[in-house]
């Protein structure tokens, strides 16, 4: 059946909220205890003291350079360099994300779940 999105979202929420398992994202630290891949692209999760760090660098610069092309690679730059305006007075903190949401992979059955 058709999934309510309203509980999907709500349930996303807490699953963001929950405390982390793993004693370094408790501890603060962003990333996990394994590297994975999206798709079929490496993702690198080295734990990492600072949110902006770790998303632009392991995240953002790193699909970047993938690329290779140097247009994306100097406005990924640009944005990297803006990251800790964006974040400032936000309290970023670590939390298991559903990595790879979309359409294909959210079910639900009838009387909503």
């Amino acid at each position: 059946g058709r999934p309510d999105m309203g509980a999907l979202g709500r349930r996303l929420g807490a699953m963001h909220l929950a405390e982390p398992a793993h004693a370094e994202a408790r501890g603060g630290k962003f990333g996990f205890v394994v590297d994975n891949t999206i798709g079929g692209t490496p993702q690198h999760n080295p734990w990492t003291a600072d949110w902006v760090e770790f998303f632009g660098t392991h995240r953002l610069m790193f699909q970047a350079n993938r690329t290779r092309d140097p247009e994306i690679i100097e406005l990924a730059k640009k944005v990297r360099r803006a990251m800790p305006g964006f974040f400032a007075g936000v309290d970023v903190r670590p939390a298991l994300l559903h990595g790879d949401l979309w359409s294909g992979n959210v079910s639900g059955w009838a009387g909503g779940g």
